[in-house]
This record gives C-alpha cells, sequence and structure tokens, in this order.
C-alpha cells in the first residue's frame, strides 16, 4: 500500500453552488439537503444488486437509507473552478451506467454515498486518471468567503487501483467541514465511496469492502 501526501499546485478562484456553511456535502459538494430522490439511482443493466454498498457494510448501527442527489454525475465534477474543463475529463462520458445507495447515522451528520460506476473497457483506468488530474488542477480554491481544498493521501489500498481524497471546506467563524472519498477500480467497474463524518479508517474499510463487490 502507498501512501502520500499531494500538495495542491495552484490557489484557484472557484463560485461553486451555493451551499450552507456546514452542511454535510455530498461527492461533489452539494448539501445532503439537496438531494432529491431515495433508494438506488439509474437503475441501469450492467450493475446487479449484490455489486450495491448495503448496510452491513458500514459498520455499527443505526445506519438509514437516505436520498441521493438527483443527478448521479461525478463526484469531482467542480464546473466553477476557473481550472476546470469538462474537456479534460473524458471518461465520464463514456460511462455506461451507473447505481448507487446512500446512509446516515443518527443526528451526528455521518454520511456515506456509494456510486458503482460501469466503463467501456479501458475507460475505468481512464476515469481513475481523471480524478487525479481534477486534484491537481483544481486542488485548492476560494469561493466566495470559503476556502475548498482537496488532495490525495493514499493510493492502492484496495481492487486493482484506488485513491483516497480528503476534502475540506473552511467558512469563517465556522468549525472547518472535512469530508473523504474513495475512488476503487475493479476491471470495468469504479466505485467511489464518499464519508462524511467518518475517519479516513472508516472510510477505507468501507470502500475495501465496496471493491470486493466488484466481482
Amino acid at each position: 500500500m502507498k501512501r502520500f501526501v499531494a500538495v495542491p499546485v495552484a490557489v484557484l478562484v472557484l463560485g461553486l453552488a451555493a451551499c450552507e456553511p456546514g452542511a454535510p456535502r455530498a461527492a461533489d459538494g452539494r448539501s445532503a439537503s439537496q438531494s432529491g430522490r431515495a433508494a438506488t439511482v439509474d437503475e441501469n443493466t450492467g450493475i446487479p444488486d449484490r455489486m450495491l454498498v448495503t448496510r452491513r457494510d458500514l459498520g455499527g448501527a443505526g445506519w438509514d437509507e437516505v436520498a441521493l442527489p438527483a443527478s448521479s454525475g461525478w463526484s469531482f465534477a467542480l464546473r466553477d473552478c476557473v481550472g476546470y474543463h469538462d474537456a479534460d475529463y473524458p471518461a465520464q462520458r463514456r460511462r455506461l451506467a451507473v447505481r448507487g445507495t446512500a446512509f446516515s447515522q443518527g443526528r451526528a451528520g455521518r454520511l456515506v454515498q456509494a456510486l458503482i460506476e460501469l466503463y467501456p473497457p479501458g475507460w475505468s483506468a481512464e476515469a481513475l486518471d481523471d480524478v487525479r488530474g481534477v486534484v491537481q488542477n483544481c486542488g485548492r480554491y476560494e469561493h466566495i468567503a470559503s476556502l475548498h481544498s482537496h488532495s490525495i493521501v493514499e493510493v492502492d489500498f484496495a481492487g486493482q487501483e484506488a485513491l483516497l481524497v480528503h476534502s475540506t471546506e473552511i467558512w469563517p467563524y465556522e468549525e472547518p467541514t472535512e469530508w473523504w472519498t474513495a475512488v476503487v477500480r475493479r476491471d470495468d467497474l469504479v466505485a467511489t465511496v464518499t464519508g462524511h463524518g467518518l475517519t479516513d479508517t472508516e472510510l477505507r474499510k468501507i470502500a475495501i469492502k465496496a471493491a470486493a463487490r466488484l466481482n
């Protein structure tokens, strides 16, 4: 298992979609209140039920299934970042299918979202390259009065290839919000697991179980 800390290479100005300071964020930074659908999304063929993350994969008691965002788009589509251009990240346009689940635990803001994506042969590796690229190009930016950052802190801990991304959002006079996103590849499948209110160790364990389901 390789471990490193990536230092963002530039400070970039960004105008993200408005979110309340400190609110739990989905993988793409949207608040949980912006979610629009419950249970699974986009039930396309090619991703059977057995590949979906369930409560049993999370550990501990009190997890409830909750709504997913109405759109199951890319978790790292930071389109308001001045360094972000859709054309630089082509894998998402080749995605064949996506399904997902989401869960919350208690009132402490603990939230897990897990998306499973199917790609044509060769494009799942490109999907992880795209994550590396967007973290490099939009690793640190400002939005109104808030400061956002994303960095890859660990690699190759599950599946055939894996990335662990640490994200933070800081507003003046507020406690910083942080979350973790694991992106794991096995063959033509990619699992993206995001956790709010979890430690990196907890999120990594869930990602390893998600990777084991991609068989």
